[in-house]
Parts: structure tokens; C-alpha cells; sequence
């Protein structure tokens, strides 16, 4: 495996990392997308410590990880790690796949943008990097 620009994630493919925090084993495997990563390496320090602590706790907590840290988002199949920043309302879209694992697909600020036009975007990339996730797993035992 090839060491990843951040600490806590490890390169498992060209478009799929593992997420890899220190302690006990994880309840959930989290993996992250490309698209992931480098919306979370581009964050500042204090929003990327922030979602990295949100992502720790869905690690530990899996699916059974409460409201506010996650909720479904409605009438889709995804899910949102939920964190505030000082003003910023980070969101993480993950889903879980066919093993389990927790995908981090992408992510976004919802600071100064309607609900709805958040929601339509980001829903819609999640979408697209869904679809190539699941399309890249094919072949995979």
C-alpha cells in the first residue's frame, strides 16, 4: 500500500482509500474516494480536524452512530457524517457498501447555501462517484 498525502488514510487503489486511525480495531471499515480526500486535504486545520473526528466516530460506531454526527439523507440511499466548525456545517456523504464498509464518497459545506440546492448538487455527484465506486469493485471477490 502507498502512504497517502494525510496520516490517517492509506491508498488501496487509484480511486479508493483506507481510512486508518491508531487503537482499537474499528467497529465499521471506513474507506474514502479520491473525491473525498482531496475535498477533506484541502480543508483548513480546524474543518479537517473536525471531520476527521466525525469520521473516527462512525468508524467506532458504524451504522449505529446517532443523530446529530449522522443521519439518512431523505429519499436516497446515502447517508451524512453531520459537523460544525465555528460557522461551517461540514457534511461528509457516505453509504455503506456490499461489505459493510462505510464509503466516503464526498463532501461539502452547507454554509450560505439553501438546503435544497445543497442537497441536489451534492446528491447528484454522489450519484456519479457511487456508480464508478460500484463499477471499479466488479471483478472484486
Amino acid at each position: 500500500m502507498v502512504e497517502a498525502e494525510s496520516d490517517d488514510i492509506e491508498v488501496i487503489s487509484h480511486s479508493c482509500h483506507s481510512w486508518v486511525v491508531a487503537g482499537e480495531p474499528p467497529k465499521t471499515e471506513v474507506i474514502a474516494t479520491d473525491e473525498f480526500v482531496s475535498w477533506w486535504n484541502a480543508l483548513p486545520e480546524k474543518e479537517h480536524d473536525a471531520v476527521r473526528d466525525a469520521v473516527e466516530l462512525l468508524e467506532q460506531f458504524g451504522i449505529n452512530l446517532p443523530f446529530p454526527h449522522s443521519s439518512a439523507i431523505e429519499g436516497t440511499k446515502f447517508r451524512e457524517l453531520r459537523r460544525k466548525s465555528g460557522k461551517h456545517q461540514l457534511r461528509s456523504i457516505y453509504i455503506l457498501d456490499r461489505f459493510r464498509q462505510a464509503v466516503l464518497l464526498l463532501g461539502g459545506d452547507k454554509l450560505g447555501i439553501k438546503k435544497e440546492v445543497f442537497y441536489s448538487k451534492i446528491i447528484d455527484r454522489a450519484e456519479r462517484i457511487w456508480k464508478q465506486y460500484l463499477q471499479e469493485q466488479k471483478g472484486t471477490p
